[in-house]
Formats: structure tokens, sequence, C-alpha cells
């Protein structure tokens, strides 16, 4: 039975080897597993009452999206990540979202003729004689996004985040690529923080200070209480940003 993970393995690599390349899509549905490692950069989300920051650590994420005629297309993503996973301490937080996907490469069909009236053909592994450039493996993703975001661990935030992403994809075969995704998150966070999620407590927050009522104490509100002027100091900042390897999925549908 311990061979088969090995015999797979085998195989798999054996059609990434010995595949005839597949070409960008016209149009698919298209599902993505993308591990991956990513970076919390903040100094102001506080998580703990030490005055620890979120932990960068291996970031999971997926996500389904649909390609119409080449040239974009829409999808949703659910990202999360954590921190001291073992331990009494853990951590952690995520994105789930959607927004759009532009394909710039499949536009330059159009602009090569009169820019580079004799564009040679892109030579492939499968094919030395080259294809053209509406028929070629690789593609160009440019991303836009929104969505919630939540992360902690003794305390918590809550924020909707805009999203911009880079991400390349070789498509081994017509239905199977693999590359490369870069996106950076940025989190906008109201000027509160949770500090007691059973009995729905928040406090205010002014970048990474509390409202202090007393040697390590601080002032709580009933969150369903708080208004616009209930918490007026300067809200926490952050980014995060993450490099995944991306194994993606496709079903055309002839579009």
């Amino acid at each position: 039975m311990r061979q088969l993970p090995i015999l797979a393995t085998i195989s798999f690599l054996g059609c990434l080897l010995f595949s005839t390349e597949g070409q960008a899509r016209n149009g698919a549905f298209y599902f993505q597993v993308a591990p991956g490692y990513g970076t919390y950069e903040t100094t102001e989300v506080v998580i703990d009452k030490s005055g620890n920051y979120p932990e960068t650590n291996f970031t999971p994420s997926l996500q389904m999206g649909l390609n119409l005629f080449g040239y974009g297309g829409f999808y949703g993503e659910f990202t999360a990540f954590g921190w001291d996973l073992t331990s009494s301490n853990i951590g952690g937080g995520g994105f789930a979202g959607g927004g759009v996907r532009i394909l710039p490469l499949e536009l330059l069909q159009y602009l090569w003729p009169h820019v580079w009236p004799d564009m040679p053909l892109i030579p492939t592994a499968s094919n030395p004689e080259g294809v053209s450039w509406h028929d070629r493996p690789f593609e160009l993703g440019l991303s836009w996004g929104m969505g919630y975001h939540m992360l902690g661990e003794e305390y918590a935030y809550e924020a909707e985040y805009t999203k911009f992403g880079i991400d390349l994809q070789y498509f081994v075969t017509d239905t199977f690529a693999v590359g490369l995704d870069f996106p950076f998150y940025t989190p906008t966070f109201e000027p509160v923080r949770v500090v007691d999620w059973e009995d729905n407590r928040v406090a205010c927050v002014d970048g990474r200070d509390f409202v202090l009522a007393g040697p390590n104490t601080y002032l709580t509100y009933n969150k369903d209480q708080i208004t616009d002027d209930t918490c007026t100091g300067v809200a926490p900042r952050a980014g995060f940003s993450a490099a995944y390897l991306t194994i993606t999925m496709l079903a055309d549908f002839g579009i």
C-alpha cells in the first residue's frame, strides 16, 4: 500500500514531462489550490496583552472562477493563515471575497500585427516550429478584489479589504495549469478591537494603544452599541502579502 503514493507521484511527474502543452483557454470554469507563504506587515495590529503582532506562516488559498473569451473574468477566494497552532496561544485569520481578473496578453494579438507584422511563432517543447500568440501555453493575470477579513488571538479584528495581484500560469494540458501568484491585501480596520467574543465587548484603539481607564485596563463597549462618535482614534494599519504556487484545474465551456 505504501507504493501507491510513489506510483501516483511518478505518474504525475510523467504527465508533466511528456504531455503536450495546452493553450491559454478562451473560456473556462476553473478551480485553484494554492499553497504559499504570507507576511502580515504591521506595527499597530496588537493581538495580545504583551503587544505582539500577527506572525507570518503557511498560507493556503482556494479560488474558483470563470474566464470569459480569454480576456478576463470573475473569481471568488478564501485564504487562511495561523500561528502557534499546537499551543494554547493559537491565533490566525483569513480573507473571504472575490473580484475580477484581467488577462492582458490576449489583447496583444490585436496589437502585434500593427507594431510587429513579422512576429515569429512561439516555439514550444511539443511544437518546435511554433504556435500563434493566441495558442500560447502561458498566461499573465492581473487581479483586483475585495471582501471580508478577520484575524486575532487574544484580541480580534474585523475589516474590509482590497486586493491587487499579479499571476503567471503555464498550461501543462488544456485542463491543467501550474503557476505563481503574488497578491497584496490592504485591510481597512475600524478603530476598535474585539476583547471578548462571548460578551460581545470591544475596546477603542488609537494606533497600537488602548484607551486606558487605568493600569492594565481599558474601557469596553457593547459591540452593537458602538456609534461613529464612540471611537474616534486612528484605526490600525496593516498589509498582507503572499507568494503562492498555484495548481489549477479547468473545464472548457467553449466561449
